[in-house]
């Protein structure tokens, strides 16, 4: 008698591992596609934190350049190297407000430089962008230590010696240590004049002046008879410097109110008036010059 072998048993068990080793490929298949797609989606939403900071940091940048009065109010808030504050009410418009979170900080990094970072976050993905602004123009150089944040256009005029100022002159002029400017009775200047210690400006009764003169401490000035009318430019002076008028020393000191105390009080208080403190203000800088890190 011949019997029949039973294979139901074996295709039953050969089924069971195809039906197993199937279930564990479409499921690695499907972790991976689940890997790669939460990938994607961090990545996206790495990207979108990034120009959304870089984009922050790019509007607030453009407001302290330009000058604006939001621009101001954010320098106002800083007073000295080191001063870093929380910059407020940084939102995104409504049509991007499920953009992400941030947070945006600004700081004075030195007196001459000024930082802006943002860190936004989209979806627990984070971003932080910073610019750098600087009023160091790759053209100028720094005056002096005692006016700090000011800066000379290598344009400048150089004076080692003797230079006199008339109708025709309307450059700045940077008096070097010993030098002697003089302005001519038919003197009509508007530019700056930067007086390194002991150099000497001399000033003619017929002289007009509007612009600026920066003196450092022991720059001289020689009042010749009577100041014009029109000599109304201003002599900024460091606080606690002493300059001589007329071969007398006198010390220039911040009163009250931004008031300007002279001693002794025998100065012509027609040059009295011309005087100021130099102070820098941040918001009073050209901060035309940003690197991004």
């Amino acid at each position: 008698m011949i019997r029949r072998r039973n294979d139901r048993g074996s295709v039953l068990v050969w089924g069971i591992v195809i039906f197993s080793v199937l279930t564990v490929i479409i499921s690695v298949v499907l972790t991976m596609a689940y890997s790669a797609y939460h990938r994607s989606v961090d990545h996206n939403n790495k990207q979108q934190a990034y120009f959304t900071a870089r984009s922050v940091v790019s509007t607030l940048a453009s407001e302290i350049k330009n000058g604006t009065a939001t621009g101001a109010a954010m320098l106002n808030q800083l007073s000295q190297t080191g001063d870093k504050v929380e910059l407020q009410n940084v939102y995104f418009s409504p049509e991007e407000e499920n953009t992400g979170t941030v947070t945006a900080y600004l700081e004075i990094m030195d007196t001459d430089k000024l930082k802006i970072s943002a860190t936004v976050t989209v979806s627990g993905q984070s971003k932080t962008v910073s610019v750098v602004l600087s009023n160091n123009d790759p053209n100028s150089f720094p005056f002096s230590l005692y006016f700090p944040g000011l800066y000379i256009s290598y344009s400048v005029t150089t004076v080692s010696g003797e230079y006199q100022i008339n109708n025709d002159i309307s450059n700045d002029i940077y008096a070097l240590d010993s030098s002697s400017v003089i302005f001519l009775n038919d003197a009509d200047y508007d530019g700056n004049i930067y007086a390194i210690a002991h150099s000497v400006i001399s000033i003619s009764n017929g002289s007009k002046f509007s612009g600026i003169i920066y003196a450092e401490p022991n720059a001289s000035f020689v009042i010749l008879k009577k100041l014009h009318n029109y000599f109304l430019g201003t002599v900024y002076v460091p606080d606690g410097g002493v300059i001589k008028v007329n071969d007398i020393d006198y010390t220039i000191t911040k009163g009250p109110n931004n008031t300007v105390n002279i001693s002794p009080s025998e100065m012509d208080p027609n040059f009295a008036c011309r005087i100021k403190i130099y102070s820098q203000s941040h918001s009073s800088v050209s901060w035309g010059y940003a690197k991004y890190e």
